[in-house]
């Protein structure tokens, strides 16, 4: 909200997720640069968000319910005091990653894998930016053709361990964040490779 001379207006703070990809050849020359925004941003984060501000009490540990992982399952992330919770990483890593797919589907919120999953690389912080009007975070990853292939659809993932709710059992899987369709297809030989960087911006 910014106010002057005693009136305010509300200012709406909002999510943005941005993906830029760059083309690579075999050997490594850059052949063309695609952007696409507003990512659609699917159920899986929010409760990520849930998990990340859930309050928990000294030595007590809670189990965040209602991802849904690659193979669809019901799938849960432990938080506080517990060797199995997702960011004590002593028997699995937690990574982000890019991943790359050939489905041309509309992205749907409850969206939990890609419609054709193709590849996917691990995303390391690129950048932060910190700016008077907006925050933003940028991953990036390189993603390989593995064969000649079309790619249409983006995405960005947590790997991590987390609980197998129908089966109480302790399982490491993929949990999607955000999916998108491109409004062009790359046609990718095999062994180029995709840049892709996904920005998650706020606005102040």
């Amino acid at each position: 909200m910014s106010c002057a001379l005693g009136k305010c207006r509300n200012a709406q703070t909002r999510i943005k997720v941005k993906v830029r990809i760059e083309h690579y050849s075999r050997n490594g020359k850059l052949k063309r640069v695609y952007k696409k925004e507003n990512d659609r941003v699917l159920n899986n984060f929010g409760y990520l968000l849930k998990a990340i501000f859930y309050p928990i009490n000294k030595g007590a540990n809670v189990l965040i319910t209602g991802f849904v992982d690659e193979y669809g399952r019901s799938f849960g992330l432990q938080i506080g005091l517990s060797s199995y919770t997702w960011d004590y990483v002593y028997e699995e890593e937690r990574k982000y990653y890019c991943e790359i797919g050939t489905g041309t589907t509309t992205p749907a919120n409850s969206d939990y894998k890609l419609e054709n999953y193709h590849n996917r690389g691990v995303a390391e912080i690129y950048s932060l930016n910190l700016g008077a009007d907006k925050i933003s975070i940028t991953l990036r990853a390189s993603v390989q053709a593995t064969a000649n292939v079309t790619i249409n659809e983006v995405g960005l993932s947590l790997h991590t361990r987390g609980r197998n709710v129908e089966q109480a059992t302790w399982v490491s899987a993929y949990v999607l964040l955000f999916r998108d369709v491109l409004s062009e297809g790359i046609s990718m030989l095999s062994g180029e490779y995709l840049a892709v960087y996904y920005t998650i911006e706020f606005t102040r």
